[in-house]
Parts: C-alpha cells; structure tokens; sequence
C-alpha cells in the first residue's frame, strides 16, 4: 500500500489556518474581556443636608446627621452624598472627582473641585461644609460625582441663603475682656477720689488715721481744681485697648487657623484638603498670587484663640504627616477662602 500523497498547496495553507484560528480565539476573548470590564459607576445615592458640624476625629456624616431631600435650610451645617462606587468589594480604592457648582452673594457663579477616595461596593461621602464665617447664597447648588472613566451622578440642592453668622464674636470678646477689666479697674480707682469732697468736714480726723488719703481732702477748693487732672486719668487708662497684646494671637475680626502646606497646583492642595475632611477637620484654600505667580495655602481648623490652636497641632500633624502653622485669618480674606 501507498501512503495517500499531500499537495504542497494542501501543506502551505495550514499555517494560515492555524494563524486566523489564533486571531479568532484572541479576539473572541478580548470581545468577552470587554463585557465583564464595565467602567465603575456611582450608586446608592443618597443626598441630604448636614444638620451639625463634625467633631474632629469623627466619622461623618451619620444617617442621624443627614436630612434626606433637596431642601437646604440658612441653620444646616453644609450639604452632602452619601455613595458607592459599583464593584467587587475588596478591590482598591478608586478617586472619585467631585465638582460643586454654586452661586456666588456678589453675583455670578464658582465651581469648587476636589476628590475623595472610595472603595468599590462599600459607602463614601462627598459633602460641603457651610462655616458660619462666611455667606451663603441662595438658590440651585450642584454637586457632580465622576468616577474614573464612569458616568457622572449629579444631585442638585434648593440652598436658602443666610449673611455671614457673627461666629468670630468669641475671638472678638477674648480680647475685649482685658479692656473691660481694666476699664472697670479705672472705674474703681476713680471714684475714690469722689468722696474727696464729702470728707473736708472730717479732715482734721482722718488726717492721723489716713495721711495718704488726708493729703487729699486737705484742700477742698484747691484740690478741687487739682482733682481735674486724675480726671484725665480713666482716660490714660483708655489707650491699653490700642495694644492689645491678645489681638496678634487672636485677631479680633477674624479667627485663627493652621497652615499644613503651600502649593502650587490647585489640585495638591485640594487634596490634602480633603484628606483633612476625611478625618472631621474643616478645611479651607486661601489662593493668593505673588509675583505672578499663584500659590494655595490650606487652612485647617477656625480657633478662637492661640492655645485652642496649639492644641489642634499635633491632631493635624498626625493627618498630613507635617507640622503646621499657627496663622490668623483676616475678616477681609474669609470671604475669598474656598472651604468645602
């Protein structure tokens, strides 16, 4: 018997067989590949206003912190999401971009952005805190969630606007306490001199009993005249509020804050802005440009006074990993401070 003969034509074609067959199978998986890999999308959305501000160190908000609606009242604390990123749980954290849009009191509108990590299948918060500081204006607040390649989620809120709160009134008490005291000091020393002239009757007995004070009431027309000038006393008193050594720690229309970093690029300050917020610390941006160059400064915290802020330090410290500044905030830069 003869073994059955292959044409070369026969023997040439079976590598390309074998090559399509390969590209089939490749692209067949690739197809199936791109069916499972759906872009993460943002779910369980739940958008309320914030009833109180947060603790530092405290998780927030909570179900009992959030009043669920479009609704913002002029008393709530700020606006906020709660949501998940669609996936897997246990997957690693994905960066949510957040973008607030909101009117400005002054007229025309600002975009506030950051981010704010989440973790596939498992709960995260986007929110806004309102400071009592500053003023809010009314009307159609937006909050725009975007995950990385997903669709963004969008919640709109109806804000009621409310003027800036007198909520430096204690930094400004603090200093005022010093003047009261020594105004009521030169109240007390002032009237002394008063009964002055209800003693001359009595001078020749006070006299040996009070010498120092005897030598006042010696002369009643004569002293009369010379009790003019202590009148002028209370008013030496007067110029201590001029310099008041509590003013350069806690300014009186403005309050004081901690400085963790100055950047550059509006997005590094941003997020370590948020990292501070993740952890309960009200966080803000102060943009100034020097020499035609813009810088950001992030603020943490609004303290009243020095000791208050010392105190905070190593708290934020153990947030950002530097450590900060004790800085005063001016009442003329609050209103362009970018808080969230």
């Amino acid at each position: 018997m003869t073994a059955a003969a292959t044409s070369p034509r026969a023997m040439s074609m079976r590598p390309l067989a074998c090559l399509l067959a390969a590209l089939f199978l490749g692209l067949s998986s690739g197809y199936a590949r791109a069916g499972t890999d759906a872009s993460p999308a943002v779910t369980a959305l739940v958008c309320g206003a914030l009833l109180r501000d947060p603790a530092p160190g405290e998780g927030w908000p909570t179900a009992r912190d959030v009043r669920p609606g479009e609704a913002v009242g002029a008393a709530d604390r700020g606006l906020g999401c709660r949501f998940v990123v669609s996936g897997e749980a246990g997957q690693t954290s994905v960066v949510v971009a957040v973008r607030l849009t909101r009117p400005l009191p002054e007229g025309g509108t600002a975009q506030d952005v950051w981010q704010t990590a989440a973790r596939p299948g498992e709960p995260a918060v986007a929110a806004y805190a309102l400071a009592a500081e500053l003023p809010v204006a009314a009307g159609e607040w937006t909050l725009t969630l975007t995950p990385p390649g997903g669709q963004p989620a969008v919640a709109r809120f109806q804000v009621a606007g409310r003027p800036a709160e007198a909520a430096v009134s204690p930094p400004t008490a603090m200093p005022t306490a010093p003047g009261a005291k020594a105004a009521g000091k030169a109240a007390a020393a002032a009237p002394r001199p008063e009964p002055a002239p209800q003693n001359p009757p009595a001078a020749p007995q006070a006299a040996p009993a009070l010498p120092a004070l005897a030598a006042a009431p010696v002369a009643p027309a004569g002293q009369a005249n010379a009790s003019a000038p202590p009148a002028p006393g209370p008013a030496k008193a007067e110029p201590r509020p001029k310099v008041p050594p509590p003013s350069k720690a806690e300014p009186a229309a403005g309050y004081l804050a901690l400085q963790t970093g100055l950047f550059a690029e509006a997005d590094n300050a941003a997020a370590q802005a948020a990292k501070l917020r993740t952890r309960g610390l009200p966080a803000c941006l102060a943009v100034s440009d020097k020499d035609g160059k813009r810088r950001y400064r992030v603020l943490a915290g609004r303290f009243g006074d020095r000791r208050a802020a010392a105190a905070a330090r190593a708290e934020v410290m153990a947030v950002t990993g530097v450590a900060p500044i004790i800085t005063p905030v001016a009442a003329g830069d609050i209103p362009g401070l970018r808080c969230r």
